[in-house]
């Protein structure tokens, strides 16, 4: 496989067990919609139903769309409500990504293509899909599970419209600090008397810190040991703030080199404002050596880097959940070395749920990712225990990381243990690729994490030459979390072949002296539906006179609704009174809203029909309409 197929392909099959969150169209006679669909360019469409804010359509064709090479296969397309576009000027361009679903009742799961790449529809273009999506003879062989139960088949679709990202966060490690040091000259030491000294406030990193001195150490140290610590001034980090800071304190020898040397590399939050050493410096010793003539203690902050993380607002696509964007990778490799070699983002908020972005940038060594970057995604276990018993929350993960050398985002989604040759092919040659695992991740109180181990190798990421780190050391992660809605958007389409009366008559007395432009039948019912018959004496207006024009018409009291189709195939028959020379017109149509009646302007010329068609006893015409067929449609209620 070469390069460039491996690129073009943005394409991912799968099977999943989570049905369809947008739309689910459910058909009784799949066979029956083959049929329906001649008569409609070959294509199935669904009643309007809304995702991202959009009205939206599913589209069906049953024996493929020909004039889109489909032809042979099953295709599937969603068309937006064109309306929706018109509503800002210029007109709105909406992004979503599209994920189609066919149900096997064999493997009682959902056969699933994903398309990974975000769609633009726009006035110019509403309608994407798969023209391809499943060989219309692997669909139509029972055995395989597609078609079950005398005809039964299930089709959906997920409309994932991409939303703003409005959750972000740069990490950025300060390591030109203009007063890396801070001394502290503590007088008189021997003569303290209080349990705890605090030193005048510096700054340091753009952050307040202060130290802290226990003469005689603090609880817990029985009192022979030096205790120091170093604290953010007034417990000033904001809730979910971190801030990882390197470097050493020190108690500097009077008389030498030898001074008591304390490293600090720790990651600072809410919970835990300092560190330090309990058992600093012993008192003894430091009464030998560590005073200088004046009796004075002389303590020395030394920073090295210091590291702050905020959350702004800003507007970007993709990813659209989170994005943490990182200063210095190779800082935060080090940070994370104190940190179970791991980064956790702020909290933020996807599906009404609060969710962590989880970085090892060095690999989650405990869960065979040495070697590579491996990202997770944590739910907030608060959120599932608002409910009881627990809630479980469905979601589906993707994570980014930025290229700067092709100005696009490495995307991938589910499990990635085993790389194919084409995604090896895409490090080598430093493509952004998109890999899928399109399985829904169940989150519950046993199982808040999940993630990808790995993600990309750290050799290939960590080469500034591949692009994933550029400018300095700067990379830039990222997550979408798709929390999957219950269905609540669905229909199922039926077809009624076994009608109990399939026949209407209308007998119409007197026909040669009937004045009126048009007459209309009693009602009456047909497969759940009522119907009334239209006929023109002298035809309508496109029949000049010299025709009769007859019409089959959904009756005032059950006209469509908005959306709703039906399909009807009928013959209509006018009788000959003498013999079995009917004259029979086959009818094959779909009634809906825009077009509720339905019919022929020239059924038979009007000298024909008083030479043959009327009966010698009452002059009548019998007109007979013969049903074949009716379709239902159940639906979800209209939102």
């Amino acid at each position: 496989m070469d390069s460039s197929s491996a690129v073009v392909s943005t394409t991912v099959k799968n099977w999943r067990e989570h049905p369809p969150s947008s739309y689910s169209l459910k058909v009784h006679n799949f066979s029956q919609l083959e049929k329906s669909t001649r008569v409609s360019d070959d294509k199935y469409q669904s009643r309007p139903f809304t995702s991202g804010g959009y009205n939206w359509r599913l589209i069906v064709y049953p024996t493929g769309n020909k004039n889109d090479d489909g032809s042979g296969f099953v295709s599937m397309y969603v068309e937006i409500d064109s309306k929706s576009l018109m509503v800002l000027t210029p007109p709105t361009e909406v992004f979503a990504e599209l994920r189609f679903f066919v149900y096997n009742k064999k493997e009682n799961k959902y056969f699933t293509i994903q398309d990974l790449e975000v769609k633009r529809f726009n006035a110019l273009k509403t309608v994407w899909g798969l023209q391809q999506f499943l060989p219309l003879d692997t669909f139509n062989d029972l055995k395989n599970g597609y078609i079950f139960e005398g005809g039964n088949c299930e089709f959906g679709v997920d409309v994932i419209v991409a939303s703003p990202l409005t959750n972000w966060e740069i990490l950025s490690f300060d390591e030109k600090l203009s007063k890396p040091k801070f001394s502290w000259a503590v007088k008189n030491f021997s003569d303290l008397k209080e349990y705890v000294y605090k030193s005048d406030g510096f700054s340091m990193g753009g952050r307040e810190w202060i130290l802290k001195l226990y003469p005689k150490s603090d609880f817990g140290s029985d009192g022979k040991w030096l205790s120091i610590y170093l604290e953010v001034a007034g417990n000033t980090l904001k809730a979910d703030e971190k801030i990882f800071r390197k470097g050493h304190m020190r108690v500097l020898d009077p008389l030498g080199s030898n001074h008591i040397v304390f490293e600090t590399n720790r990651w600072v939050d809410g919970s835990t404002t300092g560190w330090g050493r309990e058992q600093f410096l012993s008192l003894a010793e430091l009464r030998k050596a560590y005073l200088d003539k004046e009796d004075t203690l002389n303590v020395e902050k030394v920073e090295w880097f210091h590291v702050q993380q905020f959350l702004q607002l800003w507007r970007e696509h993709p990813p659209a959940s989170y994005s943490l964007k990182i200063q210095s990778f190779s800082q935060l490799v080090n940070s994370t070395a104190f940190s179970d070699h791991k980064f956790q983002s702020r909290k933020f908020s996807s599906g009404g749920y609060k969710w962590r972005l989880i970085v090892y940038p060095k690999g989650n060594q405990k869960d065979n990712g040495s070697g590579f970057i491996s990202m997770y995604v944590e739910i907030d276990s608060k959120s599932l225990m608002v409910f009881t018993p627990p809630t479980e929350i469905f979601a589906e993960l993707r994570f980014f990381v930025y290229n700067k050398k092709e100005n696009k985002y490495f995307t991938i989604q589910g499990n990635c243990f085993s790389l194919s040759p084409s995604l090896c092919i895409c490090f080598n040659q430093q493509y952004p690729f998109t890999y899928s695992d399109v399985e829904v991740k169940r989150f519950n109180a046993l199982k808040t994490v999940w993630g990808l181990v790995q993600v990309l190798p750290y050799d290939t990421f960590n080469k500034p030459e591949n692009g994933y780190v550029f400018e300095g050391g700067q990379c830039e992660f990222g997550v979408d979390v798709i929390v999957a809605p219950p269905l609540t958007n669905w229909e199922i389409l039926s077809f009624n072949e076994k009608l109990s009366g399939p026949k209407f008559s209308w007998a119409l007395k007197n026909f040669s002296e009937l004045e009126v432009n048009n007459l209309t039948s009693d009602i009456f019912s047909m497969g759940g539906r009522k119907w009334v018959l239209r006929l023109y004496p002298k035809g309508d207006s496109k029949a000049d006179g010299k025709w009769l024009s007859v019409y089959l018409e959904l009756a005032a009291s059950d006209t469509p609704k908005e959306g709703e189709k039906i399909f009807v195939q009928a013959n209509l028959r006018v009788l000959d009174p003498l013999g079995s020379n009917h004259i029979q017109l086959q009818m094959n149509v779909w009634c809906e809203v825009q077009k509720p009646s339905w019919g022929w302007n020239k059924v038979m010329s009007l000298a024909e029909l008083r030479k043959t068609y009327l009966d010698n006893k009452e002059h009548a015409l019998n007109v007979e309409m013969e049903f074949k067929v009716v379709s239902a449609i159940n639906h979800s209620p209209i939102m």
